[in-house]
């Protein structure tokens, strides 16, 4: 998680800031980092749309079910 975090503050998109004592991060999003995700939400939401249209349905369900399954 590390270095994911590095990469989105030099980006400009999160910043880092003390948490409640020396082991803890605070992280947030910037404004920045606010646009990504809008510009981002209708492209996640086309290729989630897409592969629906694509699979079949008892794929996607059975799909659906298997974080159910693997908290088993």
């Amino acid at each position: 998680l590390g270095r994911n975090l590095k990469v989105l503050q030099k980006d400009g998109w999160a910043a880092l800031s003390a948490g409640d004592d020396e082991r803890t991060r605070v992280v947030s999003l910037t404004k920045a980092g606010g646009l990504a995700v809008q510009r981002a939400v209708p492209l996640w939401d086309g290729a989630q749309a897409e592969i629906r249209s694509k699979l079949p349905s008892a794929l996607l369900k059975a799909l659906a079910s298997a974080p159910t399954l693997l908290d088993a």
